[in-house]
């Protein structure tokens, strides 16, 4: 018996380890505007606890929708969120405007 090395061949150090994550630079969030009784609700909603577990946001291009989808993880995360929105100020806040809180995850339909 060989100590340090398996006798798996699938286990051999001839296998490259797999590429790490991409360098990407991160996208700017952009701050949204508009929306204002929309947000308020869904703030009030979040703030009392019965936001529901899903939502489907949907309407025609450019109106927002992605914007208000990431305003709303940000709020769910804020240390001290109120009716107004996320403070923008806490440690939460900043990961998610820098795009790198790890409870916010941005997908995009290929």
């Amino acid at each position: 018996h060989s100590f340090g090395r398996s006798s798996d061949p699938r286990k051999s150090q001839d296998y490259p380890s797999p590429p790490g994550p991409p360098d990407i630079d991160p996208v700017p969030i952009l701050p949204l505007h508009g929306l204002a009784a929309l947000r308020r609700r869904l703030a009030e909603r979040a703030l009392s606890g019965t936001l529901p577990a899903s939502l489907l946001l949907h309407g025609q291009a450019g109106v927002g929708k992605q914007r208000l989808a990431i305003w709303l993880g940000q709020l769910l995360l804020c240390e001290r969120p109120s009716v107004d929105g996320p403070c923008g100020a806490c440690r939460s806040c900043g990961y998610c405007g820098d795009v790198a809180h790890p409870d916010l995850h941005w997908y995009f339909p290929r």
